[in-house]
């Protein structure tokens, strides 16, 4: 059975994993359905999230921040990205199983998978398994007061996204802001608007 394989990306508190839940929930809803596509039957809805392949805070993988006394979060070595790899080849099977776009009207069934990270861009493999990549962007104000409201476990410390998540978020995202292959969202939109966007690029594209 054919897999269609959706990146959610974006800067910290932007909105991914809202959005991430938003279409998971909706898709699931139309398991056994053809609404997205009078050809196309959603049979299953499965997530993957880059935060939960974060090494334990004692592990010796991790590094840290000068100055701070504090592990730095916010590069892809703070994870443990073989494992994540391993689990979405296990998932998927053969790259023989991502959906192909059809130009007959042969009907078909269709799992999706939608995989939800701040840096599954930035991990190559990753970044070419996910076929339709969606990124959400803030301004540098709007994400720090929202960085500001939120916390974390350990919390951050001072300094932290002054000298590291931000300037780190600008050089990852740099990356593959160019590439032409990522639509870039505006995470300052309302859930609603940006949901249907979304959305309709999913239609769109199959």
């Amino acid at each position: 059975m054919a897999w269609l394989v959706l990146g959610i990306s974006g800067v910290t508190c932007g909105g991914k994993t809202t959005i991430t839940k938003l279409l998971q929930d909706y898709l699931g809803d139309l398991a056994n359905k053809n609404i997205l596509n009078d050809n196309i039957t959603i049979k299953s809805v499965k997530m993957v999230s880059q935060d939960d392949y974060f090494w334990p805070v004692d592990s010796p993988h991790h590094t840290l921040c000068d100055h701070l006394n504090h592990i730095n979060w916010e590069i892809l070595s703070s994870m443990d990205m073989d494992r994540m790899c391993n689990d979405l080849k296990e998932l998927i099977g053969h790259e023989s199983n991502l959906y192909r776009r059809q130009s007959s009207d042969v009907p078909m069934d269709l799992n999706i998978l939608i995989i939800e990270g701040f840096l599954i861009f930035n991990h190559p493999a990753i970044f070419d398994l996910c076929q339709i990549k969606f990124h959400l962007h803030l301004p540098y104000e709007e994400c720090y007061r929202r960085r500001s409201n939120r916390v974390y476990d350990p919390p951050d410390v001072v300094g932290y996204f002054e000298g590291y998540v931000w300037p780190l978020y600008e050089k990852h995202f740099r990356k593959f802001s160019e590439s032409g292959e990522v639509i870039m969202l505006n995470g300052s939109m309302s859930r609603e608007k940006c949901f249907v966007f979304v959305l309709n690029c999913i239609r769109n594209s199959i």
